[in-house]
Formats: structure tokens, sequence, C-alpha cells
């Protein structure tokens, strides 16, 4: 496996991660917006109703995408390479 090759999937790894942070900022934004829909309206109506389902929504799946982003991060950190220390080379350069 090259160097390049490496980098690349870093780089779609890191991209992923983002990817699902970004959708995650998208979906609260959208909770707040529909939250800001709720004071207009009287309580126990149906508007209110779906406005309600709506922020619930909106919060469950911006929690089911922030724990995929950490559960994915969490993954790639564990088959990230580790700093290894260099090897103790003797005379002859034999590790």
């Amino acid at each position: 496996m090259t160097t390049d090759l490496c980098d690349a999937r870093d780089l779609i790894a890191r991209e992923a991660v983002d990817q699902l942070a970004a959708a995650v900022q998208t979906i609260l934004q959208l909770e707040e917006l529909l939250k800001a829909t709720r004071p207009g309206l009287d309580k126990h109506t149906a508007p209110a109703r779906l406005i309600e389902l709506g922020i619930y929504a909106a919060c469950d799946q911006a929690n089911g995408f922030d724990c995929a982003r950490e559960d994915l991060q969490q993954r790639l950190q564990a088959c990230a390479p580790q700093n290894a220390t260099a090897p103790v080379r003797g005379a002859g350069g034999a590790a």
C-alpha cells in the first residue's frame, strides 16, 4: 500500500466524519426552526402536534447521526497506525 493510497483513505474518512457532523448541524437547525413556530399555535391543535412531532423527529435524527459520527471516529482511530518507536539498530544496520 502506497503513501498516496493511505492519504486518500484518510482524506475520505475525514470527509465522511465531517459530512456526518454537518448533517447533525443541519438537523439541529431544523429543530430550532420548528421550535420557533410553536409560540403562534394553540397547544392542542393539529398543527401544534405536527410541529411537536417534527421537533421530536429532528432531535432523534440529529442524535442518530451524531452517534454514527462518533462510532465512525472511534472505528477509524482503532484501525489507525499507532506511533511506533523506531527499532534500535545494531552494527551493520540489522534490527
